[in-house]
């Protein structure tokens, strides 16, 4: 019975991916913003782009619940890549599709440049997107919609800044986040991905990975370190600011990378982190950690954790079915990935067994 039911709730939803790829074939037009809306986690996660040699292309999916993972494709003449649904629905159980784009038909190797475009999941109806022409940056990271049922987005722009776009606001929607609080690394920048967790006091904060420039006038960038930020009420400026790992800080780790942050809390209350760390030579490292909470609330890790898996892809993971697995994509530096799943609660049985004495 278990076996027909995942079948159907497979169908559902690649039902509702397809129907929402055919609706972006035939093109939407924007339409009015629908602002009554409920916090509802449970969306199908996506994966980056993937494309192959021969200049296939699809988006895949994830059942947050099954771990199934499927494939559907993206329209031959729109590229969207770094996906994002919602954290929430609207009055008619619908979501939004937050995605960079390209168009392929334009001459050059990234088509006309690369911009964001807004749908409605899953009809695909176009809601808005912006042209190549209009951004003063990229988009160079997974966008995080902000906590709350707010039409909010961040994401690193290719400049090294952390980008705010409001899609309920009227005039310019997209702005660069500043600090309210002199930065604590001086001269810095953004790199890899960013997502929310809430910490001991119930406030939500960004982690984020985050350099600094060896000189102020300098073009060399020290490895990035994972960091927490918290926000003004509207999220336009970063009012506090800190390491989640101090010894992080120190000479021996100088070398070493750490990024792409994504926090999973367990059915027992335990936050669980999830980042990738690697020196200049090697792959990355996937870790997994328990973070703990110091005197004022704010997220720190006690340990670097464990290592589950390695790749060359740097890209936040995400957790499945209640955190007992994560997923991850492999791959080279080209076009050619792969998700790979890992069964979190095996390896750590695994890692277990192997302290017996």
């Amino acid at each position: 019975m278990h076996v027909y039911v995942c079948a159907a709730v497979r169908c559902v939803l690649a039902g509702a991916l397809l129907s929402f790829i055919a609706a972006i074939v035939v093109g939407g037009q924007s339409g009015s913003i629908e602002i009554q809306r409920t916090r509802d986690d449970k969306a199908p996660v996506f994966l980056n782009k993937v494309a192959s040699a021969t200049g296939d292309r699809s988006l895949e999916w994830i059942d947050p619940s099954s771990s199934h993972i499927d494939r559907v494709p993206v329209p031959k003449d729109v590229e969207l890549f770094l996906p994002r649904l919602s954290p929430w629905v609207d009055a008619r159980g619908r979501r939004q599709l937050i995605a960079a784009w390209t168009d392929r038909r334009a001459p050059s190797s990234r088509g006309g440049g690369i911009g964001w475009a807004r749908y409605e999941y899953p009809t695909g109806r176009l809601l808005d997107r912006s042209e190549p022409s209009e951004l003063s940056t990229t988009i160079r990271s997974v966008p995080s919609w902000v906590p709350g049922t707010a039409a909010v987005v961040h994401f690193v722009g290719s400049d090294g800044r952390l980008h705010r776009i409001g899609f309920d606001e009227s005039g310019d929607r997209q702005s660069r986040v500043d600090w309210a609080i002199e930065p604590p690394l001086g001269p810095w920048r953004f790199e890899g991905d960013t997502n929310w967790m809430q910490d001991a006091r119930g406030r939500s904060i960004l982690l984020v990975g985050l350099s600094r420039r060896v000189a102020d006038d300098g073009p060399e960038i020290a490895p990035a370190k994972l960091w927490w930020l918290e926000f003004d009420e509207e999220f336009r400026s970063i009012v506090a600011a800190g390491p989640l790992l101090a010894d992080e800080m120190g000479p021996e780790h100088r070398a070493m990378r750490s990024s792409s942050p994504s926090v999973h809390v367990t059915s027992t209350g335990v936050p669980l982190l999830s980042y990738q760390r690697r020196s200049d030579v090697d792959p990355w490292e996937v870790r997994i950690a328990e973070l703990n909470f110091d005197a004022s609330g704010r997220p720190v890790l006690g340990s670097e954790g464990r290592i589950v898996t390695k790749t060359m892809i740097q890209e936040s993971a995400s957790f499945l079915d209640e955190g007992r697995r994560l997923v991850t994509t492999q791959g080279n530096l080209g076009y050619v990935r792969k998700a790979v799943q890992v069964d979190l609660a095996a390896e750590q049985r695994t890692l277990a067994s192997t302290k017996r004495p």
